[in-house]
């Protein structure tokens, strides 16, 4: 018998010709109940067992479950379909078995035999349009479903290094996916960003969107400044045929130890500072090294400085926009649970359309850090910096505390001291 023996149903002509095979349409509810279960691609899964398996009963309103059967023509289906519908089958049942942990984990192979499977699809040529695995979005479940269990983030933390990389890229994926599409609230999203930093600071590993390859960036000269950390250098920054100027933050080490603290630290600032978006944060284009440094923070270069430069260079601005601007930043930092720990003008720049931006926050907590370094006796700070450190940081035993430590509190007392310096810049 065939489809056209079918009393009400026929096939369009062009799939005259193509048959499923028995045993494998049998196995479509098994397969739909592992699918059902996958914390990962599940919806693209879904829908490849759709096209993988037409036409089915309820495409056949006039038959039976034993006419449908009849449809199958084991004689018309060549081996290498038969081959398919097996690696699909045992790929769909392996994936089955794994956790959101071991899902998320593995999530970049299983992507790559999934669109595998869909570039060999036998049904392929049937398709009105060319049907692509969405990578990021297919992963939603399983993030959210670690995110929502203490117990699975605290596993995160015991990983492989290989299974490690590959969960960071995937949390950095679905931070850049769900701020553009919103699927995830803002309170996962928070859960996700600080997850995504413990990981980088303890693997000393950072996604590759983070990373700018070394030969698109080129240094112009001596470094303009010195920090409490490093330097910073003007720079190029070379995309495809034009260039654009850059800042550059290097980090210096002194020893293997502080090597291994920095690294760490270093990582973790960087990731927290992509996922950052304001207008009143200095924007972050990623992370470079050179031949002499081996940490480098770049972002926009601001033609203006900071903002004591700009003050100096236009007496007759307004201040109260650049205040505003100011809080502004700082308050958007601090909704993101971020504290930026480095408050002063020296670290706050204008941009080319008089906008004050807070910068250098990146690194200002490896000061602080009780597990790092001691803000007494191995930072040497610049005179004057003192003036915008809240009491409790230079003496926290006054203050019954065993360690200094960053808090929103600190911040604001910081600002306090911006705001004087912005109004009155003669007193400093």
């Amino acid at each position: 018998m065939s489809p056209d023996d079918i009393p009400g149903y026929s096939l369009r002509p062009e799939a005259r010709s193509w048959y499923l095979p028995g045993y494998w349409v049998r196995q479509q509810d098994s397969l739909s109940r592992m699918i059902k279960s996958l914390y990962v691609h599940k919806s693209t899964l879904s829908h490849l067992l759709f096209y993988t398996f037409p036409p089915t009963k309820q495409d056949l309103p006039n038959a039976s479950e034993a006419v449908s059967l009849l449809l199958i023509n084991d004689k018309a289906v060549s081996r290498q379909d038969h081959s398919w519908y097996k690696e699909f089958h045992d790929a769909v049942t392996r994936w089955s078995g794994l956790g959101p942990v071991e899902s998320l984990a593995a999530w970049c192979d299983i992507s790559t035999e999934i669109q595998d499977l869909i570039d060999r699809l036998p049904s392929r040529r049937f398709l009105e349009k060319p049907y692509h695995l969405n990578e990021v979005g297919g992963i939603v479940k399983a993030v959210v479903t670690i995110m929502r269990s203490k117990d699975l983030v605290a596993s995160l933390m015991n990983l492989e290094p290989t299974a490690a990389g590959s969960i960071i890229k995937a949390l950095d994926n679905i931070l850049d996916y769900t701020d553009k599409r919103g699927r995830i609230d803002e309170r996962m999203s928070i859960s996700i960003r600080n997850t995504l930093q413990r990981l980088c600071r303890k693997y000393a590993y950072l996604p590759p969107s983070c990373q700018l390859p070394p030969d698109s960036i080129e240094l112009l000269g001596e470094p303009i400044a010195k920090t409490n950390f490093g330097a910073v250098w003007r720079g190029l920054r070379t995309v495809g045929s034009s260039s654009v100027q850059v800042a550059l933050k290097g980090v210096y080490y002194h020893s293997t130890e502080e090597y291994e603290i920095i690294r760490n630290q270093f990582c973790r600032e960087a990731i927290l500072w992509k996922q950052l978006c304001h207008r009143n944060i200095a924007p972050f284009l990623g992370v470079s090294s050179t031949s002499t440094v081996s940490f480098m923070l770049v972002s926009t270069w601001m033609e203006n400085g900071d903002v004591a430069q700009y003050l100096s260079k236009h007496r007759d601005i307004e201040r109260v926009p650049l205040l505003v601007n100011i809080v502004d930043g700082l308050s958007y930092l601090h909704s993101q649970n971020v504290i930026h720990g480095d408050l002063k003008s020296a670290n706050i720049l204008v941009d080319n359309s008089g906008l004050a931006c807070l910068a250098d926050f990146g690194l200002s907590t490896v000061i602080y850090n009780a597990d790092t370094v001691n803000i007494t006796s191995k930072t040497t700070r610049k005179a004057g910096t003192t003036r915008w450190t809240a009491p409790e940081l230079l003496d926290p035993e006054r203050f019954g505390l065993e360690h200094a430590f960053l808090t929103r509190e600190t911040d604001v007392y910081a600002l306090s001291m911006v705001m004087v310096e912005v109004r009155h810049p003669q007193t400093f």
